[in-house]
């Protein structure tokens, strides 16, 4: 019997945090196929076949009132 586990990965953080998540999904991928620099929002389905991967830059630096960390963890979640 096959079994499929789906992992949901969550990354809240700057270019740092968005380059440790695209080494990841190169790892799990075996290429990377799209290295986008975002400073918002980014999902990528089913990579290795069960595992998304979601990145949300965090902090907003050019949005004086952006939303503290616990504020960007919940709007990362409610996204998916």
């Amino acid at each position: 019997a096959v079994r499929m586990i789906m992992l949901q990965l969550y990354f809240l953080g700057d270019s740092t945090n968005r380059g440790m998540m695209q080494s990841l999904m190169e790892r799990v991928n075996t290429t990377l196929y799209d290295a986008a620099k975002s400073h918002g929002f980014i999902k990528y389905r089913n990579l290795g076949d069960s595992t998304d991967f979601n990145f949300l830059y965090y902090p907003a630096f050019w949005n004086k009132n952006s939303d503290s960390f616990a504020q960007s963890q919940q709007n990362l979640t409610q996204k998916l």
